[in-house]
């Protein structure tokens, strides 16, 4: 009798939990199911006259140490009533990964779930379970890093509280900071993070923090205060320092995926530099703030180059409220910025032929450099760098767009002629022909330019009837995306990573075949199959990393598409 009473209360509390805590996040619901036990499932144990069986009997003393006590008082439980917070806490850590996305509108759950992990076994099952579906959701090729990131910052601050020793978090984390540490991107989208100032919670914490310092004591917990000293739970590790691992806060361990905090400060540099570089205006009181807060936790030795930048800029004005009054009105009107060469990041060289008026004026803009230095310095030209603003008429319509000089460039020598082939003007511009190609990609993109027939595009002085009724949009669409792809992070096409890529081209038609052959596989698939199957002269010896980046290189170029993981051709 006492059996099967047990199996159907054990059924309608695994009911009642199911149906009271799947899915609700933003409120405890642990006491109200405690509740429905007092109220409903314990009464009918005395009518039925169970109520002095096993399972309904208080656990002893040292059992009760173990077990849960939402109310935090010291009178033992029945076994029921642990039953009720088992089953919570079990569903709870099933569904841990999806409060963690739903961060912090969870606070609910999390308070049920560390009332319920002073169950025996818990902490283990959970270390498990989460880290079972990190893995399987989130840590896959198909996934973005940024959103890799803010879902590990969010996994932070949920295990922070549940376990503030950091142990649990220290298991879980490990995977996590290990795949981080293999993706190529990690540190710029760390980077990007801190300097966003929309991301409110790490900018508190970021001038909340202390100064990092590198290689500091693996003994500083000997320090402080013994009255507050707190054991580690019984799972902790003996790797890390006691009191580092309780007082890491979440940039302290974004910044723990790599062993030297180096990579970030370069990181941190290359993107400073970016974002200086797109001021239009020689503002900088916004890359200021940013570059004060970094201060707050890198310190300023770390950070010195940056403050050379923003003295550049600060020169820059200076030097173009000059060129304004020495200069004639004849001239193009131009804008520098003039850049200490050892302080800001080394930009990938890209040379083509400007137009007679622009090189013009850059000789007349180096002769008043000259002259205000000296003689002693010359500026050095990078011309694929900066924006240009443009006005183009043509038969039907005005537009007016910002767009990089190589793209000024090769749209100002269609106002020589209207049609030129593309071989030809790649040797009037002294532009590689790839590369041309891109930037009159876009100019057909923006309905500007029409290619008539392979490799021959012409001036299109009037959009088309159906572009009139609609297609236009689609094509500033496709315009946008091309320009982004093109000239995101200065001159993409200049880039490393670009050049890494194009010496894979090698193993394209392999790739290409294989994908006819076997149709979609990941990423991970298709680098074992080029180590297993190309050996000899053409060995395959690249990372994963460096594969991504020319598998990506083929999507842009509409070679292939990524679905789901996925690459497979494009159809």
């Amino acid at each position: 009798m006492f059996q099967v009473a047990a199996e159907v209360a054990a059924q309608a509390i695994e009911v009642r939990v199911r149906s009271s805590c799947s899915g609700v996040f933003e409120q405890p619901k642990l006491s109200l199911c405690r509740a429905w036990l007092d109220n409903v499932v314990l009464p009918w144990a005395q009518i039925m006259h169970l109520d002095h069986g096993e399972w309904w009997a208080t656990q002893s003393a040292s059992v009760h140490a173990l077990t849960c006590n939402p109310l935090g008082t010291q009178e033992t439980l029945p076994r029921v009533t642990v039953a009720v917070c088992h089953s919570t806490c079990l569903r709870s850590i099933s569904e841990l990964f999806n409060i963690i996305v739903e961060y912090p509108h969870c606070m609910g759950a999390l308070v049920d779930l560390k009332t319920c992990l002073k169950l025996p076994g818990m902490r283990s099952q959970l270390v498990e379970s989460l880290t079972a579906a990190t893995q399987e959701r989130l840590l896959q090729p198909s996934a973005d890093t940024a959103d890799i990131l803010t879902q590990y910052v969010s996994m932070i601050r949920c295990l922070r509280f549940l376990d503030p020793p950091g142990v649990l978090l220290e298991h879980v984390a490990a995977p996590v900071r290990d795949y981080l540490r293999g993706r190529e991107d990690t540190t710029r989208c760390i980077a990007e993070d801190l300097m966003n100032e929309s991301r409110s919670d790490l900018i508190e914490e970021l001038t909340a923090g202390e100064v990092m310092e590198e290689g500091a004591s693996d003994s500083e917990d000997e320090d402080r205060d013994p009255d507050n000293w707190e054991p580690d739970p019984i799972d902790a590790g003996p790797k890390l320092n006691t009191w580092k691992r309780r007082n890491a806060d979440a940039i302290s361990m974004l910044i723990s995926i790599y062993r030297t905090r180096d990579v970030f400060i370069k990181a941190f540099q290359t993107m400073f530099a970016d974002r200086l570089l797109a001021i239009t205006d020689y503002d900088t009181d916004k890359e200021v703030r940013n570059l004060e807060m970094l201060k707050l936790r890198f310190g300023e030795a770390s950070l010195q180059t940056c403050e050379v930048m923003i003295k550049d800029l600060a020169n820059s004005k200076r030097f173009d409220s000059l060129l304004a009054e020495k200069l004639s009105e004849t001239n193009i009107p131009i804008h520098p910025v003039v850049l200490s060469r050892l302080y800001w990041p080394e930009f990938q060289p890209e040379s083509f032929q400007l137009p007679d008026d622009v090189a013009r004026a850059h000789e007349d803009a180096d002769a008043v450099f000259q002259t205000q230095k000296g003689g002693n310095q010359r500026l050095n030209w990078l011309p694929q760098l900066g924006s240009v603003q443009i006005e183009l008429e043509l038969g039907d319509r005005t537009l007016d767009v910002n767009v990089s000089p190589a793209h000024a460039t090769v749209i100002m020598k269609f106002q020589e002629q209207d049609t030129w082939e593309i071989g030809e003007l790649a040797r009037a511009l002294e532009m590689k022909p790839e590369m041309l190609r891109r930037r009159l990609t876009y100019w057909t993109g923006l309905g500007v330019l029409k290619e008539t027939k392979p490799g021959c595009f012409v001036t299109q002085e009037t959009l088309e009837e159906d572009a009139a009724h609609g297609k236009s949009n689609k094509r500033q669409g496709y315009a946008m995306l091309v320009d982004d792809m093109d000239d995101h992070d200065n001159a993409d096409e200049g880039s490393a990573a670009d050049q890494r890529a194009e010496q894979l081209r090698l193993y394209w038609n392999f790739i290409k075949n294989m994908l006819t052959s076997l149709g979609s596989m990941p990423l991970d698939r298709i680098h074992s199959m080029l180590s297993m199957f190309m050996q000899g002269p053409v060995r395959f010896e690249r990372s994963p990393a460096e594969l991504r980046e020319f598998l990506d290189l083929m999507v842009r170029e509409d070679k292939l598409e990524l679905v789901g993981g996925m690459y497979r051709l494009k159809q």
